[in-house]
């Protein structure tokens, strides 16, 4: 039995996961959830 190396299992967990961090911030965005600092800016949201 050949065990697969460390890295060729990074490799397969990292793009998974940077995904699921994506759709994580883009539901908390949705939500209203990541407020900032107030600004003036026209490209600005407004919650």
């Amino acid at each position: 039995y050949d065990r697969p190396s460390y890295l060729w299992l990074l490799d397969r967990i990292v793009i998974p996961v940077a995904l699921a961090g994506f759709f994580i911030r883009l539901g908390n965005f949705f939500n209203s959830e990541i407020v900032g600092i107030p600004s003036t800016r026209s490209w600005a949201v407004v919650f």
